[in-house]
């Protein structure tokens, strides 16, 4: 197995994990963008949290915020890896 599927398998692994419960981990989801290097991870990622917010009533402002910003940057000229969340430690 080629290093980028290994990469796509744990980037993807963190996604399932975060979003497993009612409240995803925003430290899960954070690393979880910072794995991704690739468009087509990004979709399934954005996919990911779409099922997530579809599910829940009243979903987040920060996670809307989060699939709108991963957005901006799969359709415009996205730059991989994914920037870290503002507050987060660098």
């Amino acid at each position: 197995m080629e290093c980028a599927e290994l990469r796509d398998q744990f980037t993807m692994l963190l996604v399932d994990r975060a979003i497993d419960g009612r409240y995803p981990s925003p430290t899960m989801l954070d690393r979880a963008e910072r794995a991704i290097r690739d468009p087509e991870t990004a979709c399934a990622y954005i996919e990911a949290l779409l099922r997530l917010v579809a599910r829940d009533s009243y979903p987040s402002t920060e996670m809307l915020d989060r699939i709108a910003r991963v957005l901006d940057l799969v359709q415009g000229a996205p730059q991989y890896p994914l920037p870290e969340p503002e507050g987060s430690p660098a």
